[in-house]
């Protein structure tokens, strides 16, 4: 499959029961006693509450998209002097509003900044409150009911995530997101699967789609970070694959000319424009090389040419492999799932000349490709799997392990939490 970013560098993505779980554990009962002085219907109010919110859950709206359900909890009693006295234990306010990206207050790590994703209850939000009531008791019971919600706003945050941007970075630039943005993404069939999408940036300049049509996680998985096709190949596995074929690439200054990317079925695949001559015996050259995500795996293709002048032979053999990345130890690593060789040969003789001249060369060149993603910079088993779990954090979260890793095309880590 291609990729799912629609633009995007990066994405964090957290399920619909993830956040109110986190947000179920922000939550103390708030209790307001309070008597509020309003006019609503152009009626001047005077109301006596004495409430208990509970901790709120977020319920995606149809559609999806940037707008968001928070649903308070709330029991209590209101008293509207002069017109009605109500009694209630299991109503609800729903409020329809979005996020606010701000700088957070608490700098903790200078080469940090940090922004708090948080609901907005501070303005231009819309309130429904259900209960009992005629239509015009409903009315004054909501406008009771914003002014007590912004009063709460000035007493408790309700933070759904907060992303953390590097000033200065001497790795991994193309993992540090520079701008982020947000939308939610609707399962109609089963809402708390519904995901919320922290959309970053990190290499590119332009925006991508706000529209996302895919839930980004797979089944199984209830948060992650998503690292699109385009920055893994690019950015992380052709700049150490250059590195690596320099060390032993006859002329250094030509290999980077030399590997190019272009775009096949939506995804990059690395190749070589041109021969690569390699300081090895005998003269060979790399005449053909590709890299790229194949079916769910990372692959690997290399053809091998060499002139062995003393018997006036030409060598030409090539290999595939195909790997696969798993979990251990709360690392990243890969491993070989499967190989194919050239075994054609017109001589019988050629094969140990062939495994003479060319057998330890291919251990150097793919000792190079796996060392792009597996040992080189940035390492998949430390700062590639720390990006995933620390560029987003979400509320009162405890820990985050890795569960899995996948790649259907974009590279997915699928992450744990705990509250």
């Amino acid at each position: 499959m291609g990729s799912v970013m629609n633009g995007w560098d990066l994405i964090a993505a957290a399920r619909q029961r993830v956040l109110n779980k986190a947000l179920d554990d922000v939550g103390s009962i708030y209790h307001v006693e309070k008597t509020y002085k309003l006019e609503i219907l152009k009626i001047p109010i005077t109301a006596d509450a004495k409430i208990d919110i509970k901790a709120p859950n977020i319920k995606v709206r149809p559609g999806g998209g940037t707008k968001v359900d928070v649903i308070f909890p709330m029991s209590g009693q209101i008293a509207v002097e002069g017109l009605f006295t109500k009694n209630f234990d299991n109503a609800s306010a729903i409020v329809t509003t979005d996020l606010l990206m701000v700088e957070s207050d608490l700098q903790p790590e200078n080469d940090n900044t940090y922004y708090d994703f948080i609901l907005n209850l501070k303005e231009g939000f819309i309130v429904d409150f259900k209960t009992k009531g005629t239509p015009k008791e409903l009315e004054i019971l909501v406008g009771i009911v914003k002014n007590m919600l912004k009063d709460l706003s000035d007493n408790k945050t309700y933070k759904l995530a907060t992303i953390k941007m590097p000033k200065e970075l001497k790795e991994h630039k193309a993992l540090v997101p520079h701008l982020a943005k947000y939308s939610f993404i609707e399962d109609p069939k089963d809402i708390n699967n519904s995901v919320l999408a922290i959309l970053m940036l990190s290499n590119s300049t332009k925006e991508g789609s706000m529209t996302i049509d895919n839930l980004l996680l797979p089944d199984g998985s209830d948060s992650g970070l998503l690292i699109s096709n385009d920055i893994f190949m690019n950015q992380i596995v052709k700049p150490a694959l250059i590195d690596g074929l320099k060390e032993k690439a006859k002329d250094k200054s030509e290999v980077a000319s030399k590997i190019s990317t272009k775009i096949e079925k939506g995804l990059n695949v690395i190749y070589n424009t041109g021969d690569i001559k390699v300081k090895e015996k005998h003269n060979p050259w790399i005449s053909d090389l590709e890299s790229k995500i194949d079916n769910g795996q990372f692959y690997a293709y290399l053809k091998v040419k060499a002139n062995v002048t003393f018997m006036d032979i030409h060598i030409s053999t090539w290999v595939k492999d195909w790997y696969e990345f798993y979990i251990e130890d709360d690392e990243i690593k890969m491993k070989q799932t499967k190989e194919e060789k050239d075994k054609h040969t017109s001589v019988e003789w050629w094969k140990w000349l062939i495994a003479a001249v060319l057998g330890p060369l291919y251990l150097i060149i793919f000792a190079i490709i796996v060392a792009a993603i597996s040992t080189h910079v940035p390492s998949l088993g430390g700062s590639f799997a720390d990006i995933a779990k620390q560029t987003v954090q979400w509320p009162n979260q405890k820990y985050v392990k890795l569960s899995d890793v996948t790649s259907p095309g974009d590279i997915i880590i699928s992450t744990e939490l705990g509250f």
